[in-house]
């Protein structure tokens, strides 16, 4: 279940070089900061030299992750191989799930941001990966509460009347430093789109538990900014937050029957809710399985590999009934380019 923690980092710094790092998130490299001392006490390198380094912007080398910073939320980021000066190849923003927030930025990769940046994959897909990390959540900074009826609350599906309560109570107690740093995210996803060769219309936001309901929030928050969706194990978005603009994205939500984390419920109710404004939405629902689904969503191949029952429901005819994950992905483009 999501949890709203304090953010312990208040650090603010613009974009710092940390540390390079392969596609499994091993360390290849020391940091630059690191580098940099070594050579001015072997150089005699001028102090403000080094003060232009540690702060320059920092490219992902071609083939491999690097590690660096946006103000205080740590990121690495993947650079595809041989882009010619014109090519412009698609973002996929992968979203942390709670289980990584105090782990250090070489641990943050998970298998959406592996998997891609296998050189056979990269072959059919070439892309940037991004794998932001917060200590926080992914949610925005501030969430303000609906002002919602006793008559609008009692409309709700149960699911969302039992929890309504509680939700408000939790957004009327904001934490210290706010709810979470979607806000820093949106910054760092623009500054990179400033400085690489990105398709801004092939924009992909993906997420596991707080990272999923952060790709629902996300998605909520800039509904014209990203071409498609995945959120797994992961619905926390609010009932005051379902629209058409919203549901109009493509989206294709994964979801554990059992899940003991993040209720099946929440998934299950935005979809008979995209059902019922034939929204763009597929889902899948694993039955039996817990949590942990990551394994059976993303893999190499794109097919879905689960050795129970599943069943993929779309929510209406703007839906596409393509099995292929990675194929489904790659193929979107935000409204105007589809």
């Amino acid at each position: 279940m999501t949890r709203f923690e304090i953010c312990i980092d208040a650090e603010k710094s613009s974009i710092v070089p940390e540390t390079l790092v392969t596609a499994r998130g091993t360390q290849r490299r020391g940091t630059v900061a690191a580098m940099a001392k070594a050579s001015a006490v072997k150089f005699f390198v001028p102090c403000c030299i080094l003060i232009w380094l540690i702060n320059e912007p920092v490219f992902a080398q071609p083939g491999e992750f690097r590690a660096a910073r946006y103000k205080n939320m740590p990121y690495q980021l993947f650079e595809p191989e041989d882009l010619s000066p014109g090519d412009r190849v698609p973002l996929v923003v992968g979203l942390h799930g709670a289980g990584k927030r105090n782990m250090p930025i070489s641990k943050v990769l998970m298998k959406f941001h592996t998997v891609p940046a296998d050189p056979e994959f990269q072959k059919r897909f070439p892309c940037y990966i991004l794998a932001p990390k917060t200590s926080v959540s992914w949610f925005p900074e501030e969430i303000k509460e609906p002002g919602w009826t006793p008559g609008q609350v009692a409309k709700l599906p149960d699911y969302w009347k039992k929890s309504y309560a509680k939700v408000i109570d939790q957004l009327a107690k904001p934490p210290e430093n706010g709810f979470g740093e979607q806000e820093i995210l949106f910054e760092l996803i623009d500054e990179l789109l400033g400085q690489n060769k990105i398709d801004a219309t092939r924009i992909y936001i993906v997420g596991f538990s707080m990272g999923g309901s952060g790709t629902w929030q996300a998605v909520a928050a800039r509904p014209d900014f990203f071409a498609a969706a995945i959120p797994a194990a992961g619905g926390r978005l609010f009932p005051w937050q379902w629209n058409k603009e919203v549901l109009s994205v493509p989206l294709w939500a994964f979801q554990g029957s059992e899940d003991d984390v993040t209720a099946a419920e929440r998934h299950q109710t935005l979809f008979e809710y995209a059902k019922s404004i034939g929204g763009n939405m597929k889902y899948t629902e694993f039955e039996g399985a817990g949590h942990g689904i990551t394994d059976y969503v993303f893999t190499p191949s794109g097919e879905i590999r689960y050795d129970g029952q599943y069943k993929t429901s779309l929510s209406g005819t703007a839906c596409d009934d393509q099995k292929n994950v990675w194929e489904w992905l790659f193929s979107k483009r935000t409204p105007g380019h589809r």
